[in-house]
């Protein structure tokens, strides 16, 4: 059993101080003195903002209206919380964007968490190593229809990684079209019978019987044996052309974010990636996509 360090965000966090330079110290001298300064204008201001926040227990909240109350903290505390989410036990190298969210949604609230993102993430040796580099030029997007979640899912195989222990070098990743979603498992090989053992315990004993997977055109997935098995349990099998294989893009995505993210959190300790994989998929379940604007986890589970 691995026993994964303690959650180190709170550490730090300290009762709200008295200091002038707090962006929070004047909202709440307001909220619980009435105190406001002599300017007009700076008046109006405090006042204004301050409907937005509340006091409990000695601690400043912000309300919203799509998530619980938002605990402020100040820049200090801030980046503390971002670098945790970053690249601390479970973290995995998220980008700008997606680590601020990803405070939010735990509950914290700054007016520089976007700007501190960038700045974090900007100086993160590396996200700057192993970030993305576009070659390609731009294409019209592809609109994959998926009518509701766990119908439709993508698959495909990624490596050679460095040799892990039980000689496993390949990942066989699947995602689920609606709410993203990804499951993943390291194989020494990849073969017709682990494809179909993949998709028995991880898609249809965990999320019922999908109506159409994709894939590529490789053996592992054109089989006579795994064909018949599809066709057994009326599963519709589509296949991406050589020629277009923007077909299965999400998953083309999903394995780029997962081979950067073991990149980053790996290192040089290449063969150990097999261990860090269950943190990194944890990291990717929980972080809000772009597209959706929630998190896979959100969706498939409502919280």
């Amino acid at each position: 059993m691995q026993h994964l360090p303690q959650q180190r965000i709170l550490l730090n966090i300290q009762p709200i101080s008295s200091n002038n330079n707090d962006w929070r110290t004047p909202i709440i001298r307001w909220i619980d003195e009435g105190h406001l300064p002599g300017d007009r204008w700076e008046t109006t201001k405090i006042k204004t903002r301050a409907i937005r926040f509340l006091m409990q227990e000695g601690m400043l909240y912000k309300k919203s209206f799509t998530h619980p109350l938002l605990r402020c903290l100040s820049q200090e505390e801030g980046l503390h919380v971002l670098k945790e989410i970053h690249d601390g036990c479970c973290g995995s190298h998220i980008g700008t964007w997606a680590l601020a969210n990803k405070a939010l949604r735990v509950g914290y609230f700054w007016p520089t968490m976007k700007q501190d993102a960038r700045y974090l993430v900007n100086k993160c040796e590396k996200c700057q190593r192993h970030a993305t580099l576009i070659h390609k030029p731009a294409e019209p997007l592809n609109v994959m229809l998926s009518p509701c979640s766990f119908s439709q899912w993508g698959m495909d195989i990624v490596g050679p990684f460095p040799l892990a222990p039980g000689q496993k070098k390949f990942l066989l990743v699947a995602i689920d079209y609606f709410t993203k979603w990804v499951e993943a498992e390291p194989l020494a090989r990849i073969t017709e019978g682990k494809v179909m053992k993949f998709i028995w315990k991880n898609i249809i004993c965990r999320f019922g019987l999908p109506r159409e997977l994709i894939s590529d055109n490789g053996q592992q997935f054109q089989g006579r044996r795994i064909q018949d098995w599809w066709a057994g349990l009326n599963i519709k099998q589509r296949f991406t052309s050589v020629s277009h294989p923007q077909a299965n893009g999400q998953v083309d995505v999903t394995n780029r974010i997962l081979v950067q993210s073991i990149k980053k959190r790996l290192d040089r300790a290449g063969g150990t990636w097999v261990e860090k994989l269950t943190s990194i998929l944890w990291s990717y379940r929980t972080t809000p996509r772009g597209s959706t604007g929630e998190s896979p986890f959100t969706l498939v589970y409502g919280t």
